[in-house]
């Protein structure tokens, strides 16, 4: 088996952005439903699909991992490639970036790379 550290995230708008190992990753995954009541006031639930993505994560980064996370969020959507267990490979999902999140760290203008180091969180929800 692949060990999971070989299915980097892929940030997708057209060309590939391979993102670096989070610090926290979390998923869940919930059904799109509507619920009705009927005449005799029975609930109807129609179930449109399962399965929906909500991630929310945390990244350790320098300034130009920071002004790719500051691009993505900009956009009104773009494709998160990611390891999926059903399929045993990627799977493609398409999201938007919410709720951007930058904190600057103590001390981290003495990284001579880098503006400074950063802490990045956001939420990736998909369509």
């Amino acid at each position: 088996m692949t060990p999971l550290k070989d299915y980097p995230i892929i940030f997708n708008d057209g060309a590939d952005t391979l993102i670096f190992q989070w610090e926290k990753w979390s998923e869940s995954y919930s059904k799109v439903q509507t619920s009705n009541v009927s005449e005799a006031g029975t609930d109807l639930v129609s179930v449109t699909r399962t399965g929906k993505l909500s991630v929310s994560c945390e990244y350790a980064c320098t300034s130009s991992a920071l002004a790719t996370f500051q691009a993505f969020s900009e956009k009104a959507s773009f494709t998160l490639k990611k390891y999926d267990a059903v399929v045993d490979g990627y799977k493609d999902y398409t999201v938007r970036m919410e709720n951007l999140k930058v904190d600057t760290e103590r001390h981290g203008d003495y990284v001579t790379e880098s503006t400074g180091l950063y802490t990045v969180s956001f939420d990736l929800v998909e369509f």
